[in-house]
């Protein structure tokens, strides 16, 4: 089986893999697309010259693997080779043994849902009045994240947040304070939820669920489908978005070391 990094030259071989599975290579494909930086896109070809895989590499750090057997078996092999400082490897469930007997000196494991939400056109009522949120209020934003979850966005910061026509952040202020706040943004009529957070002093009173439909009906009125991703284990936030329609569609498997 080989390996061929995507290029203009070749990229029509990615295209053509992941066409009608967009929502399942979102991220393959807006990364690409986006030129996004230190960003790496390759498939894997078999003898009788079909595609079988799929796998990139960000920052020579992060991974994330689609494809079958001997092409996640092959793509391993290869990142071997390369003797990168790898932090994560993310791939598909069935993918799972393999990779944890590959390295067995994994730190820990961890499962996280793609859920999608799909031909939403009805406007959703909210409970709280949400604004968009600008430039000025970026560090803001990126300390309520801090608060609102310690372990996974300690590191969130005020120059990783995009806003522009396509990436978005609203928010709900209440007495001059930002108490719960949302990134989002679109691309080729995919929509996705990044980050969602709620002030500790202000939870379950029903903040997040009002920013939710609030940015739903937004992406809504210029998206086809809306992603957004959860960790298996944040039960309540699955709930939520079961809720509001959003269906687990994708189960992926992740490996820190």
């Amino acid at each position: 089986m080989e390996i061929q990094l995507i290029t203009k030259a070749n990229e029509t071989r990615f295209f053509d893999y992941v066409h009608g599975r967009e929502c399942e290579f979102f991220y393959y494909i807006y990364d690409y697309k986006t030129n996004f930086p230190d960003f790496r896109l390759f498939i894997a070809i078999n003898k009788e010259n079909e595609t079988k895989g799929v796998f990139f590499i960000l920052k020579n750090q992060y991974v994330k693997i689609e494809g079958t057997s001997e092409a996640t078996t092959c793509f391993l092999d290869f990142l071997d080779d390369l003797k990168l400082n790898l932090k994560i490897i993310t791939a598909q469930s069935k993918h799972k043994t393999q990779i944890k007997n590959r390295y067995s000196n994994y730190q820990k494991e961890a499962v996280r849902y793609r859920m999608i939400l799909q031909g939403q056109k009805e406007q959703l009522s909210c409970k709280y009045e949400s604004i968009s949120l600008g430039e000025h209020q970026k560090e803001h934003i990126a300390s309520l994240f801090r608060k609102s979850d310690p372990v996974h966005f300690s590191k969130s910061n005020a120059s990783e947040i995009q806003l522009d026509d396509t990436h978005k952040a609203f928010g709900i202020i209440e007495n001059n304070i930002l108490t719960s706040a949302i990134t989002a943004w679109n691309y080729n009529r995919i929509g996705k939820i990044n980050t969602l957070g709620t002030h500790p002093d202000y939870l379950r009173q029903g903040r997040a669920k009002s920013l939710l439909k609030y940015t739903i009906n937004w992406l809504s009125s210029c998206t086809d489908h809306i992603i957004i991703q959860v960790r298996a284990q944040n039960t309540a936030a699955i709930h939520l978005y079961e809720q509001l329609g959003f269906k687990i569609q994708f189960k992926h498997y992740l490996i820190y070391f």
